[in-house]
């Protein structure tokens, strides 16, 4: 089109050349027509209605324009038609921009909606937040993606996405985590202070490594997501080896799907913390009567040989009486230690309340090995300096001598008093 109107405009004043040139963005439209040497140029700029320049009108002519009315309306003609070149142009490059707008807006709101999806599904804090960062790492112009993780002064950093091109540098200094110290580094006050932060230019930045700028990493964003486990993780993006600014709509997106996850991550700790509270003693953190009688209701469901044991220590209510509630809180928090501790790895520890424990160990445990057991545990407790409590213990396997939970429960109790009583330790 260009052509065939650039050599209309060229025959109409008998040009041997016609350019037009756009200014912006800059480009240039020629067509020769004759060999003739152009001894005259017309430079004639193309301004719109609105008063834009958007560019001029370049006529090589073999012999000067004679300035006659008629000529004078050939060359207004001329100019029109290359201003309505241009015009055309204009409004197609914008009906791209426009068009490439929609899409973009079209992908990022599907970015979005996979980034909810995903936050919603039954994952892990680290499963989502990983996969996230590799869904954010293929959808968006950026060359890595990641993790970085913050705990107890030092920074770990894990790749997810990268492209294959990058610099192997790069990659080498995030492997081997040689950016990880403390200090005035831009993740560690990102992730410290839970702000997002975008870098354009990160060899300019005050806080940049100089191992990162020796990589050539050019433009960084980080995007706090939260705290679990306790450690504050990020989902890291980067530019490497190109200066390429974030625009708006990239930051837009990063930062909603930043708060898509943090808003999950918060949510899935929140129902965790309740999980665990309801199923663990405020005072000691062992498992609580609730999970108790949970357990044990599976565990005899399931039929399989398990040794059921219930405590209860002598002599705490002279503990309480004498030396206050503070100290009693402590003992308690001591025996739960040593219950614990002396315990095998398959054992569960419960406190059912007040200083009463039970616990739950898969087979059959003799009346030796508890006895092991319970010495282990005295021992234990001595050495917190706790000497002026016993223990009483009952003992019995499932299902050879009870096979639901009520009637164990109650047979263990019954085991566990008559022990107390041989003992001389009275009443409950």
């Amino acid at each position: 089109m260009f052509a065939s109107l650039l050599g209309l405009v060229g025959r109409m004043l008998n040009a041997s050349e016609a350019q037009v040139v756009q200014l912006s963005p800059h480009q240039r439209w020629s067509i020769q027509l004759t060999q003739a040497p152009a001894e005259h140029i017309v430079d004639r700029p193309l301004i719109s209605r609105s008063g834009e320049q958007l560019g001029s009108l370049h006529l090589h002519l073999p012999v000067p324009i004679v300035q006659t009315a008629p000529a004078s309306r050939m060359l207004e003609d001329a100019a029109q038609l290359a201003l309505g070149l241009l015009e055309n142009e204009k409004q197609r490059r914008q009906q791209e921009e426009e068009l490439q707008t929609l899409h973009s807006r079209l992908h990022h709101a599907q970015l979005l909606a996979e980034v909810t999806s995903l936050a919603q599904r039954d994952l892990s804090p680290r499963a989502m937040i990983r996969t996230i960062a590799d869904l954010i790492g293929t959808s968006i112009d950026v060359d890595w993606a990641g993790l970085a993780t913050y705990r107890q002064g030092r920074l770990h950093f894990e790749s997810s996405v990268y492209q294959p091109d990058i610099n192997p540098a790069f990659l080498d200094l995030i492997s081997r985590n040689e950016i990880g110290a403390l200090g005035r580094d831009v993740t560690a006050q990102s992730l410290t202070t839970h702000g997002p932060l975008f870098v354009d230019d990160y060899p300019a930045h005050p806080a940049a490594r100089q191992s990162l700028i020796d990589a050539h990493l050019q433009a960084g964003a980080w995007l706090p997501v939260g705290e679990y486990d306790g450690a504050f993780v990020a989902i890291l993006v980067a530019r490497i080896g190109r200066r390429h600014p974030w625009s708006t709509a990239e930051r837009q997106l990063l930062l909603a799907a930043a708060q898509t996850v943090r808003i999950a991550v918060e949510r899935q700790e929140h129902a965790r913390q309740l999980r665990y509270a309801a199923f663990h003693d405020d005072l000691t953190g062992l498992h609580n009567r609730r999970c108790f009688d949970s357990d044990l209701t599976t565990a005899c469901k399931e039929g399989k040989t398990f040794s059921l044991l219930m405590m209860d220590l002598d002599g705490f209510k002279q503990i309480n009486d004498r030396f206050g509630h503070g100290e009693g809180d402590r003992v308690l928090t001591a025996v739960a230690t040593a219950l614990t501790r002396a315990a095998a790895a398959d054992v569960k520890v419960y406190r059912l309340g007040g200083d009463e424990f039970a616990a739950i160990q898969p087979g059959r445990v003799s009346q030796h090995q508890l006895q092991v057991y319970l010495k282990e545990v005295m021992e234990l407790l001595r050495g917190q300096r706790i000497q002026s409590v016993g223990m009483s213990c009952g003992l019995i396997w499932c299902p050879d001598e009870a096979q639901t939970a009520e009637t164990a429960h109650r047979l263990v109790d019954h085991r566990m008093y008559q022990e107390k009583l041989s003992r001389g330790g009275g009443g409950r």
